[in-house]
C-alpha cells in the first residue's frame, strides 16, 4: 500500500490521488491566475507550500 500522508498510516491509491488533486486545485488557487511576473511573493509561498504538503 502506498504510504499516508501522515506518514506511515496505510491508505488507499484511490484516495491518495483524491488528496493530491485536491491539493493541486488548492495550490493553484492560491497562485492565481495571472502571469508568474504578476504574481506576488505571498502567492508563491502558498503555492509551493501545498504542492510540498502532496509530497509529505
Amino acid at each position: 500500500m502506498a504510504e499516508g500522508v501522515a506518514g506511515d498510516v496505510p491508505v488507499r491509491p484511490s484516495a491518495a490521488l483524491v488528496v493530491g488533486d485536491t491539493l493541486v486545485r488548492l495550490a493553484d488557487e492560491a497562485r492565481g491566475a495571472k502571469r508568474a511576473k504578476y504574481t506576488s511573493a505571498e502567492q508563491f509561498v502558498g503555492f509551493r507550500q501545498l504542492l510540498v504538503a502532496g509530497w509529505a
